[in-house]
Protein backbone atom coordinates (compact mmCIF):
# COMPACT_ATOMS: atom_id res chain seq x y z
CA UNK A 1 0.00 0.00 0.00
CA UNK A 2 2.79 2.39 0.91
CA UNK A 3 4.52 1.65 -2.40
CA UNK A 4 1.29 2.38 -4.27
CA UNK A 5 0.80 5.72 -2.47
CA UNK A 6 4.44 6.65 -3.12
CA UNK A 7 4.04 5.84 -6.83
CA UNK A 8 0.84 7.93 -7.04
CA UNK A 9 2.56 10.84 -5.23
CA UNK A 10 5.51 10.76 -7.65
CA UNK A 11 3.15 10.67 -10.65
CA UNK A 12 1.17 13.63 -9.29
CA UNK A 13 4.36 15.63 -8.73
CA UNK A 14 5.60 14.85 -12.23
CA UNK A 15 2.25 15.84 -13.71
CA UNK A 16 2.26 19.10 -11.76
CA UNK A 17 5.80 19.83 -12.92
CA UNK A 18 4.93 19.18 -16.55
CA UNK A 19 1.80 21.35 -16.29
CA UNK A 20 3.75 24.25 -14.82
CA UNK A 21 6.47 24.06 -17.48
CA UNK A 22 3.89 23.91 -20.29
CA UNK A 23 2.00 26.91 -18.93
CA UNK A 24 5.22 28.96 -18.64
CA UNK A 25 6.24 28.17 -22.23
CA UNK A 26 2.84 29.19 -23.61
CA UNK A 27 2.57 32.35 -21.53
CA UNK A 28 6.01 33.71 -22.37
CA UNK A 29 5.56 37.29 -23.57
CA UNK A 30 8.56 38.05 -25.73
CA UNK A 31 10.32 41.37 -24.99
CA UNK A 32 11.09 43.51 -28.04
CA UNK A 33 14.37 45.45 -28.10
CA UNK A 34 14.62 48.65 -30.17
CA UNK A 35 18.22 49.44 -31.12
CA UNK A 36 19.40 52.69 -32.72
CA UNK A 37 22.08 53.06 -35.37
CA UNK A 38 25.27 55.01 -36.09
CA UNK A 39 25.22 58.33 -34.18
CA UNK A 40 21.74 57.49 -32.89
CA UNK A 41 20.34 57.57 -29.35
CA UNK A 42 17.34 56.45 -27.31
CA UNK A 43 15.29 59.17 -29.05
CA UNK A 44 15.55 57.26 -32.36
CA UNK A 45 12.82 54.81 -31.39
CA UNK A 46 10.79 56.90 -28.90
CA UNK A 47 8.04 57.50 -31.47
CA UNK A 48 7.82 53.80 -32.31
CA UNK A 49 7.72 52.74 -28.65
CA UNK A 50 4.96 55.26 -27.94
CA UNK A 51 2.92 54.09 -30.95
CA UNK A 52 3.17 50.48 -29.75
CA UNK A 53 2.03 51.67 -26.31
CA UNK A 54 -0.89 53.74 -27.64
CA UNK A 55 -2.13 50.88 -29.82
CA UNK A 56 -1.93 48.47 -26.88
CA UNK A 57 0.25 46.12 -28.89
CA UNK A 58 3.20 46.38 -26.55
CA UNK A 59 4.12 48.01 -23.26
CA UNK A 60 6.99 50.52 -23.28
CA UNK A 61 8.65 49.53 -20.02
CA UNK A 62 12.37 50.29 -19.93
CA UNK A 63 15.40 51.99 -21.44
CA UNK A 64 18.68 50.10 -21.19
CA UNK A 65 21.70 52.42 -21.52
CA UNK A 66 25.14 50.88 -21.95
CA UNK A 67 28.25 52.88 -21.03
CA UNK A 68 31.45 52.78 -23.13
CA UNK A 69 32.82 50.33 -20.54
CA UNK A 70 29.82 48.03 -20.96
CA UNK A 71 28.02 48.92 -17.73
CA UNK A 72 24.23 48.70 -18.04
CA UNK A 73 21.90 51.31 -16.50
CA UNK A 74 18.15 50.63 -16.51
CA UNK A 75 15.52 53.38 -16.60
CA UNK A 76 11.96 52.26 -15.81
CA UNK A 77 9.29 53.96 -17.92
CA UNK A 78 5.96 52.17 -17.38
CA UNK A 79 4.89 49.36 -15.05
CA UNK A 80 4.74 45.85 -16.57
CA UNK A 81 1.40 44.97 -18.16
CA UNK A 82 0.31 41.33 -18.09
CA UNK A 83 0.01 39.71 -21.51
CA UNK A 84 1.69 42.56 -23.40
CA UNK A 85 5.12 42.38 -24.96
CA UNK A 86 7.60 44.51 -23.00
CA UNK A 87 9.10 47.20 -25.26
CA UNK A 88 12.68 48.08 -24.36
CA UNK A 89 14.78 50.82 -25.97
CA UNK A 90 18.50 50.07 -26.03
CA UNK A 91 21.00 52.93 -26.11
CA UNK A 92 24.76 52.70 -26.56
CA UNK A 93 26.29 55.83 -25.03
CA UNK A 94 29.23 55.43 -27.41
CA UNK A 95 27.16 55.40 -30.60
CA UNK A 96 30.19 55.30 -32.90
CA UNK A 97 31.90 52.26 -31.36
CA UNK A 98 33.04 49.32 -33.47
CA UNK A 99 30.71 46.56 -34.62
CA UNK A 100 32.56 44.15 -32.32
CA UNK A 101 32.00 46.35 -29.24
CA UNK A 102 28.35 47.00 -30.03
CA UNK A 103 27.74 43.29 -30.57
CA UNK A 104 29.31 42.56 -27.17
CA UNK A 105 27.11 45.19 -25.50
CA UNK A 106 23.99 43.85 -27.19
CA UNK A 107 24.82 40.35 -25.89
CA UNK A 108 24.99 41.76 -22.33
CA UNK A 109 21.66 43.54 -22.71
CA UNK A 110 19.93 40.42 -24.09
CA UNK A 111 21.32 38.33 -21.23
CA UNK A 112 20.07 40.89 -18.69
CA UNK A 113 16.61 41.15 -20.30
CA UNK A 114 16.17 37.37 -20.41
CA UNK A 115 17.14 37.15 -16.74
CA UNK A 116 14.91 40.05 -15.63
CA UNK A 117 11.83 38.88 -17.52
CA UNK A 118 12.57 35.17 -17.08
CA UNK A 119 12.21 34.45 -20.80
CA UNK A 120 14.23 32.47 -23.32
CA UNK A 121 13.72 34.69 -26.36
CA UNK A 122 13.65 38.33 -27.46
CA UNK A 123 12.71 40.19 -30.64
CA UNK A 124 15.03 42.84 -32.06
CA UNK A 125 14.21 45.88 -34.21
CA UNK A 126 17.45 47.48 -35.36
CA UNK A 127 17.74 50.73 -37.28
CA UNK A 128 20.79 51.17 -39.52
CA UNK A 129 23.85 49.88 -37.64
CA UNK A 130 21.49 48.50 -34.99
CA UNK A 131 20.25 45.95 -37.53
CA UNK A 132 23.80 45.06 -38.55
CA UNK A 133 24.74 44.59 -34.88
CA UNK A 134 21.76 42.29 -34.34
CA UNK A 135 22.73 40.14 -37.34
CA UNK A 136 26.32 39.97 -36.13
CA UNK A 137 25.11 38.88 -32.69
CA UNK A 138 22.95 36.12 -34.19
CA UNK A 139 25.77 34.77 -36.35
CA UNK A 140 28.72 35.04 -33.96
CA UNK A 141 27.32 34.57 -30.44
CA UNK A 142 27.72 31.10 -28.94
CA UNK A 143 23.90 30.72 -28.80
CA UNK A 144 23.75 31.11 -32.61
CA UNK A 145 20.50 33.05 -32.50
CA UNK A 146 18.57 30.48 -30.46
CA UNK A 147 17.41 33.28 -28.15
CA UNK A 148 16.06 35.45 -30.98
CA UNK A 149 12.48 34.96 -32.17
CA UNK A 150 11.97 37.82 -34.63
CA UNK A 151 14.32 40.31 -36.29
CA UNK A 152 13.49 43.56 -38.08
CA UNK A 153 16.21 45.55 -39.87
CA UNK A 154 15.25 49.13 -40.78
CA UNK A 155 17.36 50.53 -43.61
CA UNK A 156 20.40 48.68 -42.29
CA UNK A 157 23.58 48.77 -44.42
CA UNK A 158 23.96 44.98 -44.31
CA UNK A 159 26.34 45.10 -47.27
CA UNK A 160 27.85 48.47 -46.35
CA UNK A 161 26.85 52.17 -46.36
CA UNK A 162 27.14 54.83 -49.07
CA UNK A 163 30.13 57.09 -48.40
CA UNK A 164 29.06 59.58 -51.10
CA UNK A 165 26.24 60.90 -48.93
CA UNK A 166 28.64 61.72 -46.09
CA UNK A 167 30.93 63.47 -48.60
CA UNK A 168 28.00 65.61 -49.79
CA UNK A 169 26.97 66.49 -46.24
CA UNK A 170 30.57 67.41 -45.42
CA UNK A 171 30.74 69.78 -48.39
CA UNK A 172 27.36 71.33 -47.56
CA UNK A 173 28.19 71.87 -43.90
CA UNK A 174 31.57 73.38 -44.75
CA UNK A 175 29.83 75.96 -46.95
CA UNK A 176 27.30 76.75 -44.23
CA UNK A 177 30.10 77.28 -41.71
CA UNK A 178 31.89 79.58 -44.19
CA UNK A 179 28.74 81.71 -44.56
CA UNK A 180 28.16 81.76 -40.81
CA UNK A 181 24.84 79.92 -41.05
CA UNK A 182 25.75 77.16 -38.58
CA UNK A 183 28.23 76.83 -35.76
CA UNK A 184 31.61 75.22 -36.62
CA UNK A 185 31.08 72.54 -33.96
CA UNK A 186 28.46 70.80 -36.15
CA UNK A 187 30.96 70.38 -38.97
CA UNK A 188 33.67 69.34 -36.52
CA UNK A 189 31.39 66.69 -35.02
CA UNK A 190 30.81 65.21 -38.48
CA UNK A 191 34.56 65.13 -39.07
CA UNK A 192 35.03 63.24 -35.82
CA UNK A 193 32.19 60.83 -36.66
CA UNK A 194 33.73 59.71 -39.94
CA UNK A 195 36.97 58.90 -38.19
CA UNK A 196 35.33 56.46 -35.76
CA UNK A 197 35.43 52.63 -35.71
CA UNK A 198 31.69 52.43 -36.50
CA UNK A 199 32.03 54.54 -39.66
CA UNK A 200 34.99 52.44 -40.78
CA UNK A 201 33.08 49.19 -40.21
CA UNK A 202 29.99 50.46 -42.04
CA UNK A 203 31.78 51.88 -45.08
CA UNK A 204 34.59 49.36 -45.56
CA UNK A 205 34.24 45.98 -47.29
CA UNK A 206 33.90 44.31 -43.88
CA UNK A 207 30.11 43.81 -44.04
CA UNK A 208 30.07 42.60 -47.62
CA UNK A 209 32.86 40.13 -46.90
CA UNK A 210 30.94 38.82 -43.87
CA UNK A 211 27.82 38.25 -45.99
CA UNK A 212 29.84 36.29 -48.56
CA UNK A 213 31.80 34.31 -45.98
CA UNK A 214 31.10 30.57 -46.38
CA UNK A 215 31.04 30.29 -42.60
CA UNK A 216 27.87 32.42 -42.43
CA UNK A 217 26.30 32.30 -45.89
CA UNK A 218 23.00 30.47 -45.77
CA UNK A 219 23.54 29.69 -42.09
CA UNK A 220 20.99 32.08 -40.64
CA UNK A 221 18.89 30.22 -38.01
CA UNK A 222 15.75 28.80 -39.63
CA UNK A 223 13.45 29.50 -36.68
CA UNK A 224 13.94 33.29 -36.84
CA UNK A 225 11.27 35.31 -38.64
CA UNK A 226 12.94 38.29 -40.33
CA UNK A 227 11.67 41.49 -41.94
CA UNK A 228 13.92 43.94 -43.78
CA UNK A 229 12.70 47.48 -44.47
CA UNK A 230 14.38 49.52 -47.18
CA UNK A 231 13.83 53.26 -47.46
CA UNK A 232 13.15 54.26 -51.06
CA UNK A 233 15.94 56.44 -52.44
CA UNK A 234 17.78 56.35 -49.13
CA UNK A 235 20.87 58.54 -49.25
CA UNK A 236 22.85 56.30 -46.93
CA UNK A 237 21.82 52.72 -47.73
CA UNK A 238 21.12 51.21 -51.15
CA UNK A 239 18.15 48.88 -51.59
CA UNK A 240 20.45 45.93 -52.26
CA UNK A 241 22.37 46.64 -49.05
CA UNK A 242 19.17 47.02 -46.99
CA UNK A 243 18.01 43.65 -48.34
CA UNK A 244 21.42 42.05 -47.84
CA UNK A 245 20.05 39.66 -45.24
CA UNK A 246 18.96 37.38 -48.10
CA UNK A 247 22.64 36.48 -48.59
CA UNK A 248 22.65 35.03 -45.09
CA UNK A 249 19.24 33.35 -45.32
CA UNK A 250 19.98 32.11 -48.87
CA UNK A 251 16.26 31.85 -49.57
CA UNK A 252 12.90 33.51 -49.06
CA UNK A 253 10.92 30.26 -49.05
CA UNK A 254 9.36 28.61 -46.01
CA UNK A 255 11.91 25.82 -46.30
CA UNK A 256 14.42 28.27 -44.95
CA UNK A 257 14.11 31.36 -42.81
CA UNK A 258 10.81 33.28 -43.03
CA UNK A 259 12.07 36.47 -44.64
CA UNK A 260 10.03 39.47 -45.84
CA UNK A 261 10.94 42.73 -47.53
CA UNK A 262 9.09 46.05 -47.69
CA UNK A 263 9.89 49.49 -49.05
CA UNK A 264 9.12 52.87 -47.51
CA UNK A 265 9.51 56.42 -48.81
CA UNK A 266 9.83 59.66 -46.88
CA UNK A 267 11.03 63.24 -47.09
CA UNK A 268 14.74 63.95 -46.95
CA UNK A 269 17.23 66.59 -45.98
CA UNK A 270 18.58 66.45 -49.54
CA UNK A 271 15.14 67.44 -50.87
CA UNK A 272 14.98 70.32 -48.39
CA UNK A 273 18.43 71.59 -49.32
CA UNK A 274 17.77 71.77 -53.08
CA UNK A 275 16.23 75.22 -52.55
CA UNK A 276 18.86 77.67 -51.16
CA UNK A 277 16.24 79.65 -49.18
CA UNK A 278 14.90 76.49 -47.60
CA UNK A 279 18.45 75.43 -46.82
CA UNK A 280 19.10 78.67 -44.94
CA UNK A 281 15.84 78.47 -42.96
CA UNK A 282 16.51 74.84 -42.17
CA UNK A 283 20.13 75.35 -41.11
CA UNK A 284 19.45 78.31 -38.80
CA UNK A 285 17.37 76.15 -36.48
CA UNK A 286 19.90 73.36 -36.14
CA UNK A 287 21.73 72.82 -32.87
CA UNK A 288 23.80 69.71 -33.43
CA UNK A 289 24.76 66.93 -35.80
CA UNK A 290 22.09 64.53 -34.53
CA UNK A 291 19.39 66.98 -35.62
CA UNK A 292 20.85 67.05 -39.13
CA UNK A 293 21.01 63.27 -39.48
CA UNK A 294 17.45 62.97 -38.14
CA UNK A 295 16.25 64.73 -41.30
CA UNK A 296 17.76 62.21 -43.69
CA UNK A 297 15.35 59.92 -45.49
CA UNK A 298 17.41 57.14 -43.94
CA UNK A 299 16.24 57.98 -40.40
CA UNK A 300 13.02 59.84 -41.28
CA UNK A 301 11.36 56.43 -41.53
CA UNK A 302 11.27 56.33 -37.74
CA UNK A 303 9.36 59.58 -37.30
CA UNK A 304 6.57 58.76 -39.77
CA UNK A 305 3.76 56.26 -39.36
CA UNK A 306 3.67 54.31 -42.62
CA UNK A 307 5.63 51.40 -41.17
CA UNK A 308 3.95 51.27 -37.75
CA UNK A 309 1.11 48.91 -38.70
CA UNK A 310 3.48 46.62 -40.59
CA UNK A 311 5.82 46.46 -37.61
CA UNK A 312 3.03 45.80 -35.12
CA UNK A 313 1.52 43.11 -37.28
CA UNK A 314 4.88 41.39 -37.75
CA UNK A 315 6.04 41.60 -34.13
CA UNK A 316 2.88 41.02 -32.14
CA UNK A 317 0.94 38.49 -34.22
Amino acid sequence: MKKLLTAITILLLLFASISIQTTDAKSETTPTLLLHGFMGSKSTFLHTAEVFQENKRGNFERVYSVSPKGKIKVEKVNKPSKGKSPIIIVEFENNTASLADQTKWLASVIKSVKSTYKVKHVNIVGHSMGGVTAINYILTNKLKGQDIKKLVTVDSPILGANTEFFNQIQTGLAQMVAYGVIEPNIYEDLQKAIETPAYHDLTSKLLESLANNKKYKGKFPKHIKALSISVKQSEVVSTSSAYGLKLYTNSKTKKNVTYKEMEYSGESIMDLLKDPLNALKFAKGLKDLEEITSFTRHSGVLTLTETDEELMSFLFK
